[in-house]
Order: structure tokens, then sequence, then C-alpha cells
């Protein structure tokens, strides 16, 4: 799925949505596993979250990976980030939830075997 599909809850957060997070000063280091193209893959993210201010403060999930913090970091306009293309995102089957990742587009965890 891509940031840009339409979801029926609009309280959640979508393409061009601005978010605010604390990720880059507080956050959870996780390490997750899943496989790919058979082979077993691990990277270490930062895990948070964060708000959405024009959706009413709604919060969600935010995993940043750990290589790619200081690049996160260097996006945001006065503490803001713009969710577009280089964010993916995942949800829950009844589209209620969805968390966001900024990661290598390389990583293709569509079944994490661990998350520790």
């Amino acid at each position: 799925m891509s940031a840009k599909d339409p979801v029926p809850n609009s309280s959640i957060v979508e393409k061009g949505d601005s978010i605010t997070t604390d990720i880059a000063e507080k956050h959870l280091k996780v390490t997750i596993e899943w496989s790919q193209s058979l082979h077993k893959k691990e990277e270490t993210y930062f895990s948070g979250t964060f708000k959405l201010p024009q959706k009413g403060g709604k919060s969600a999930a935010i995993f940043v990976q750990e290589e790619k913090l200081e690049e996160f970091k260097a996006l945001a306009t006065s503490g803001t980030w713009t969710v577009n293309e280089v964010f993916q995102f995942g949800q829950a089957k009844d589209r209620s939830v969805r968390w966001l990742v900024y990661h290598d587009k390389e990583h293709k965890p569509y079944q994490v075997i661990s998350l520790f």
C-alpha cells in the first residue's frame, strides 16, 4: 500500500497531512526481523508516536530506521513533517489505525517475524 490510498476513516494519517513527533528526541529502540525473498532480514528502528494536529490531535505509532534518523529529522520544517511519498505505512485490517514507517524502501517487512 502507499500513503495515497483512500481511507474511509478521515481521522487517520493520509498523504499530505502534517504531523508532529518527538521521536527525534525521545525514542525506543526496537529490532524488527522479517522474511524477504526467502532470506531473514533484521533492522533496528526507533519507535515513537506522531500526532495529527489538523485532525484533533489524533496519534499513532511511527517507526524510523536507525540509520535514517538524521535524514528524517532534516525533513522537518519548524518541528512539523509533511506525509508524502518518502513514508510508507501499515494499518489494521479494518483501517481504523495507520502507522508510519520511514526507512529504506528496499525493506519489505510484510510479515514481521519478531519485534524485540
